[in-house]
């Protein structure tokens, strides 16, 4: 009998295990300093070494892995400049979008973001912080396609995957006392008011930035991890 992997046709193979290897390094089952050999991720899809690396030369451009000298491929260690790096950028990124989609955002849209946000606090009632995160991504990914700017929405995907680990690094943001940002930010857009939003996401981002650098400083190196299937 076939694998899962082996049913899926040869010209998308690579693309699912792409996909597959992209949620494990971004929901942190292959944290960073993991290493990726072919061998073994090729075992893991029951499938050969060529998909295998073309998803993960993929991955490469994705900036989610790097192939190092002598030592092969890993799930990249984000250090702490290029965490200021990735905020900054995002800062700069949504308090832009932010100020575009107050003046035009829809009404189906702004639903939308309501809908988000009920999901958002939901999840948090239950537990359910992961379900909570993907909330919180699709809200803040809504907000920049309703800024009506293709080139800010294509920069701002190049960025995704970055700012995705660094949204799920940023834990303490699934606290009760961040429940009200997402929905002040929404009051503002529904307003139409262009520097109250832009405000409020630049504070919402800003917080998370520093509570991410702090746990980030306070943190020592781990051991390097190897992949088991």
């Amino acid at each position: 009998m076939k694998s899962a992997t082996e049913r899926v046709p040869r010209r998308t193979l690579a693309a699912h295990i792409h996909d597959v290897l992209m949620e494990k390094i971004l929901s942190g089952e292959f944290p960073p300093g993991t290493r990726l050999k072919d061998n073994e991720l090729a075992e893991m899809f029951g499938t050969s070494n060529t998909p295998v690396r073309e998803a993960v030369r993929e991955l490469e451009k994705d900036g989610l892995v790097e192939i190092l000298p002598y030592r092969g491929c890993q799930v990249k260690r984000i250090d702490v400049e290029e965490i200021r790096e990735i905020y900054d950028v995002r800062i700069a990124l949504e308090e832009l979008a932010a100020k575009l989609a107050a003046e035009r955002i829809t009404v189906a849209q702004l639903e939308s973001m309501e809908e988000l946000v009920e999901e958002f606090e939901m999840a948090l009632r239950a537990g359910d912080v992961r379900r909570a995160m993907e909330a919180g991504s699709a809200f803040h990914d809504l907000m920049v396609r309703a800024a009506g700017n293709k080139t800010l929405l294509r920069i701002h995907r190049q960025l995704q995957n970055r700012i995705e680990v660094t949204r799920r690094m940023d834990q303490l943001a699934y606290q009760t006392s961040q429940w009200g940002d997402h929905r002040a930010i929404l009051e503002a857009l529904r307003q139409h008011d262009p520097e109250k939003a832009a405000a409020l996401i630049t504070k919402h981002i800003a917080i998370g930035k520093e509570r991410v650098l702090r746990a980030l400083v306070a943190s020592s190196p781990e051991p390097q991890s190897e992949i088991t299937s």
